[in-house]
């Protein structure tokens, strides 16, 4: 888990830089417009949130396939040139 203050700084400012399409991490959303952002709760108990095309969900203790899932719809968004929504 990357601690809210210099390093999340730091973090948001290389996702900046990067501008990759879609993040997971442990962090709150700072998606800043990407089509996807998965933030995965570092407490199994604890729901981790993804956001893809816009669409918002939560899940307690996802697994990969589901992770994989959302990596694919964002892809699918991408490669399709659908509406690509506001994370």
């Amino acid at each position: 888990m990357v601690a809210v203050g210099t390093l999340g700084r730091e973090f948001r400012n290389s996702l900046r830089r990067f501008e990759p399409h879609m993040v997971v991490s442990s962090q709150p959303d700072g998606s800043d417009g990407r089509i996807a952002w998965y933030r995965l709760s570092p407490d199994p108990g604890e729901p981790s949130e993804v956001c893809v095309g816009g669409r918002r969900e939560t899940a307690v203790n996802p697994g990969l396939g589901e992770l994989l899932a959302a990596v694919d719809e964002a892809e699918d968004l991408i490669l399709t040139g659908s509406d690509l929504g506001d994370c």
